[in-house]
């Protein structure tokens, strides 16, 4: 349970970053604010969710 709790605060704490990316970045709002926020978003979920796993596979793989 504890577990899950950390993911969900995980999860909000990389969506206030990227929506703080949006909008400092509002004067000049291009594609780039979108797509800067949303690989952020991607590559926090990927960490968030497999990173245990991927740690370790990256683990048993190197000893």
């Amino acid at each position: 349970m504890e577990i899950f709790i950390l993911k969900v605060v995980g999860m909000i704490c990389v969506s206030l970053i990227s929506l703080a990316i949006v909008i400092t970045r509002k004067d000049d709002l291009s594609l780039w604010a979108v797509c800067i926020a949303i690989i952020f978003e991607l590559l926090s979920i990927i960490i968030i969710f497999l990173g245990e796993n991927l740690m370790n596979f990256i683990m048993l793989n190197l000893i």
